[in-house]
């Protein structure tokens, strides 16, 4: 199950969003937002400029119209006047000319009786500076005035084609940003997904041994080499701790100064051997040993030698089993030896009497006295004997007493 820091927080109102959404929201927003405002811009200096241009065109109409109708009004031909402004008026997108004399009579007139919104007469008003009023001069002498105005659809005809433009370039713009954040996203997509999928695998399997892989992007890069390091930290702890737990473990199993497994490890190994017996189809033997006189060795030289007599013993018993026979220290100088793949009862004496052997040939020194030690073995063997543990260890002990009787039954007599 996959956990995100948004599970920690409950009352976390924030929603959650991938990097990928990330980078493609803020270049689509960026791109459309510097589109906007650079279309604006464009759409407010276009506006101010087609004003200027008007301007100067409404005034070039004026004085045409002016110059037109100047002979007209000289004879007082009011319909060649009116003739002249139809002519003029009406092809060129006017919304209203008029042509007076010096008293203020019109002589002619044309009006757009087509209906224009109030927003187009107030944008034109705006842009275009109306009415132009452009004085007829005969022979240096005023004998009237011309005065006209522009259509404000005009005005608006071009605001709909700078909305469509700007629409036009949004549209465009969305495309590249989107293409460009596509592309960043393949280039952060690969470092992330695999810095991601690493520290997963690495969470769920516990597998410190491995690394984040190296990028070519620098911050990535630095935060990999970063989790590296505390990954590196992580596995020097973890071996560390499981250092210490396979030591506990082993002093938890094992005697302290043996190095045999204790008596908490007899029935473990016991059930141990009785599967493998299940699954091998040969029995194994039980070995009891005790030491002969230990006590006297302790009394006499003390027990540092006394520890290192025991130590000595195992080592001579590991030399000569295998290291599959488990060896188990039961009581102060007792010892149970389980031997696997016996398979008859002249082998577990023949192993018997070579560890008996090997103990009888090997000599401790204590102030330049010769300590030398021997043991008792005891041997039965599963399942013939016994197929419980407390039965093997009643045949076991009781062969061994016998044998340490016989040993003690010289001294007895010369007593």
């Amino acid at each position: 199950m996959n956990h995100s820091l948004a599970d920690a927080d409950p009352g976390s109102a924030t929603p959650m969003t991938s990097l990928r959404r990330l980078i493609r929201r803020t270049h689509l927003k960026g791109a459309l937002i510097i589109v906007l405002i650079t279309s604006l811009c464009m759409m407010g200096a276009g506006m101010w400029t087609i004003g200027r241009y008007a301007d100067m065109y409404l005034q070039l109409l004026a004085r045409t119209l002016a110059y037109n109708v100047e002979a007209a009004m000289v004879f007082n031909d009011k319909v060649e006047v009116q003739q002249i402004i139809d002519s003029i008026a009406e092809p060129e997108g006017l919304l209203e000319a008029v042509v007076e004399d010096v008293n203020g009579t019109a002589l002619g007139a044309f009006s757009d009786l087509r209906p224009a919104s109030v927003l187009a007469n107030r944008l034109s008003s705006l842009v275009i500076e109306q009415p132009v009023i452009v004085p007829i001069v005969h022979q240096g002498q005023t004998i009237g005035r011309v005065t006209v105005r522009i259509q404000g659809n005009t005005l608006i005809g071009f605001l709909a084609a700078g909305v469509l433009l700007l629409l036009l370039a949004l549209l465009f713009s969305a495309g590249v940003a989107t293409m460009v954040a596509r592309r960043l996203q393949s280039r952060l997509s690969k470092p992330w997904g695999q810095l991601s999928d690493t520290m997963r695998h690495i969470a769920k399997e516990r597998s410190f041994h491995e690394r984040i892989p190296a990028t070519h992007i620098a911050e990535l890069d630095a935060l990999g080499c970063d989790i590296n390091s505390l990954i590196s930290e992580v596995e020097r702890w973890q071996s560390k701790l499981e250092g210490e737990k396979a030591q506990l473990a082993y002093h938890a199993e094992h005697d302290a100064l043996t190095g045999a497994a204790n008596r908490r490890q007899l029935e473990p190994l016991f059930a141990q051997a009785v599967q493998e017996t299940g699954r091998a189809g040969v029995g194994f033997a039980l070995l009891a040993i005790d030491c002969d006189d230990f006590k006297q060795i302790n009394d006499r030289y003390g027990h540092a030698l006394g520890d290192q007599v025991l130590k000595s013993l195992v080592q001579t018993i590991k030399a000569i089993v295998r290291k599959s026979d488990a060896i188990i220290r039961t009581g102060g100088d007792e010892f149970v030896i389980l031997i696997a793949g016996v398979h008859d009862r002249e082998s577990v004496r023949f192993i018997a009497e070579k560890i008996v052997r090997a103990v009888d040939g090997f000599s401790l020194l204590k102030d330049k006295q010769e300590v030398q030690l021997s043991i008792s073995v005891g041997a039965s063997m599963y399942p013939e004997d016994s197929r419980d543990l407390g039965g093997l260890m009643a045949m076991a002990d009781a062969e061994m007493y016998s044998m340490k009787r016989k040993i003690q039954a010289p001294e007895e007599i010369v007593t």
